[in-house]
């Protein structure tokens, strides 16, 4: 999707076009006009001579969301809100998108007449390039190296309960993983979501590790 800004001394457009005339017949019609050549007669003007009092510019759909992006690159998870830490990076870009940053997204979009879902792509890209611990620094997180020592630790166990043929998930031992967790000295230490992951990981090697040597 191409962008067209067009900034007045008092306020900023933004309009879905290819070129410089389009965005401006569009501009033009948000006043009531036909087209940009009738507004420049009104004001007694050609159109290049109104055109010299504008500036316009082609923008991205990162360029319209990047303000929006940019607040939420700096916000506080857990003064947003979260209740735990993020799994990963598009776990808590999808919470944004749902949240606050993606209703102020939709809002600008809504404002300028704009199709919403192009910018929240655009969003969701941009904030995928937090770092992980930073989203997850205000719930004081234990260390990834913390999370990889539990998941050492009860490794074995899940891998001989999803060998053993149980109704658990052959991929993560999700429930043999919460169980374990389950008043476990560090249930409330670590985030479980990121044990699951962690312990998701080792399977997915170990199955492929397996299928290797077949």
């Amino acid at each position: 999707m191409s962008y067209i800004r067009i900034d007045t001394e008092a306020a900023t457009y933004l309009f879905e076009a290819e070129t410089v005339p389009e965005a401006l017949d569009a501009f033009a019609h948000r006043a009531d006009y036909r087209d940009y050549a009738e507004l420049a007669r009104t004001l007694g003007k050609t159109v290049e001579q109104a055109e010299a009092d504008l500036t316009i510019a082609h923008v991205t759909a990162a360029d319209i969301v990047r303000d929006i992006a940019a607040e939420a690159m700096a916000s506080d998870a857990v003064e947003d809100g979260a209740e735990e830490p993020f799994t990963d990076v598009f776990n808590w870009a999808d919470w944004c998108v749902e949240g606050s940053d993606g209703d102020a997204v939709r809002e600008l979009a809504k404002t300028h007449g704009l199709e919403p879902a192009y910018l929240i792509d655009a969003l969701h890209k941009a904030l995928r390039d937090r770092d992980l611990a930073d989203i997850n620094a205000p719930f004081g997180a234990p260390s990834v190296e913390r999370v990889n020592q539990i998941a050492n630790d009860i490794f074995p166990a899940v891998m001989e309960s999803v060998r053993g043929g149980s109704e658990l998930d052959s991929w993560t031992g999700e429930e043999a993983i919460d169980a374990y967790a389950e008043g476990s000295e560090w249930e409330e230490e670590i985030s479980i979501p990121a044990l699951r992951a962690a312990v998701a990981a080792r399977l997915d090697a170990d199955l492929a590790r397996q299928r290797a040597e077949e």
